[in-house]
This record gives structure tokens, sequence and C-alpha cells, in this order.
């Protein structure tokens, strides 16, 4: 039962830690302005900048990695909690 209790635990800090590196995530995506000619890069019509780069790889970083794995940790210590 302690130890349950203590994956539980385990489980909602490591959601925490993906929370909190999302918002550090966002923060810097937001603080990076698109480029006016962001279309034309994304299309390969031109090169891209880094700003337009690192907007991207960070847009990719919260959708497909820490949202699932927020989503994933959350439920997991739902299924812990139901393990007491």
């Amino acid at each position: 039962m302690a130890e349950n209790l203590l994956m539980q635990v385990l489980l909602e800090e490591l959601s925490i830690a993906c929370q909190c590196l999302r918002r550090v995530a966002v923060a810097v995506h937001d603080s990076l302005a698109e480029p006016a000619d962001a279309e034309e890069m994304g299309e390969g019509n031109i090169p891209e900048t880094a700003e337009f780069a690192i907007r991207g790889d960070l847009e990719c970083l919260v959708a497909d990695n820490l949202d699932p794995a927020i989503a994933t940790l959350q439920k997991a210590a739902q299924a812990a909690r139901g393990l007491r």
C-alpha cells in the first residue's frame, strides 16, 4: 500500500515537472516573433531563420511529446490512486 502511494506521488511529480517544462517551452516560443514571411519558409520557398525553426521545434515538442506525456502521467497517477 505504501508503495502504491509512493508511485502515485512520483507520477504526479513527473507530471508537474513536465507541465513546468511545457510552460517554459511555450514562453520561449511566444517570446520569438513569427517572421512576416513564415508561410514562405514553411513551404520551403525561402530558407528558414533560426527563430522560425526554433518556434517550429517548440511547437512540436509541446504537441507531440509534452502534452501526451502529461496526459499519460496523470492517467497513471489516477490508476495508482486506485491501487491503494
